[in-house]
């Protein structure tokens, strides 16, 4: 890959953060928690990611697209939500899933998003703050699973080789889009 390579994250529990390391492992790329990236304008892949809680991205995620959503209108920009289901699934009316979730940043992005994609995550716990336990027993309760009255289990679903089939997807369509430009056919206003 030539252009730079910028792959962000904000993650309370760490598995943000190791898909992060997991996607750079792949592609290359410097990878930096979101709250330590001021400038993108020298990256021309910019790859976020957060985890999902309560159906959307973190607050702290939501926050630096909006700041930087003028720069970032001018990259490729890429965006990744870490779920334990990275299923769709509609349900009372409403579409649920880790794509869907991400539509915030999609839409702040005015759908300037190159590729936007679920991979999954974990559950751990030992690790998680009491605020996150009770969110969990509401969500679970939502989508009907009932809610965590003792011990959650540990729950992974982490997987290197999805995310660096996903990885090898955003080299793709990152090339694709180059080629494109190349033929003039991707920038009408160049």
């Amino acid at each position: 890959m030539t252009a730079k390579t910028l792959i962000t994250f904000h993650s309370f529990y760490g598995s943000t953060e190791e898909i992060a390391r997991w996607i750079a492992e792949r592609i290359g790329g410097e990878v930096r928690p979101i709250q330590e990236v001021t400038d993108v304008s020298p990256y021309g892949l910019v790859i976020v990611g957060s985890p999902i809680y309560a159906d959307r991205p973190l607050k702290p995620v939501r926050t630096w697209v909006e700041e930087h959503k003028e720069v970032l209108s001018t990259k490729a920009l890429v965006l990744y939500a870490v779920a334990l289901d990275t299923n769709d699934l509609f349900m009372d009316g409403r579409r649920l899933g880790p794509v869907q979730s991400l539509m915030p940043l999609i839409e702040t992005m005015n759908g300037k998003v190159m590729l936007a994609q679920g991979l999954p995550g974990e559950l751990n716990p030992n690790k998680l703050t009491p605020k996150h336990m009770d969110e969990l027993g509401r969500y679970s309760g939502m989508m009907g699973i009932g809610p965590y009255e003792e011990r959650v289990p540990f729950n992974s679903h982490m997987d290197k080789g999805i995310v660096w089939s996903f990885a090898e997807r955003v080299m793709r369509c990152f090339e694709q889009r180059r080629c494109s430009e190349e033929m003039g056919q991707a920038n009408p206003e160049a």
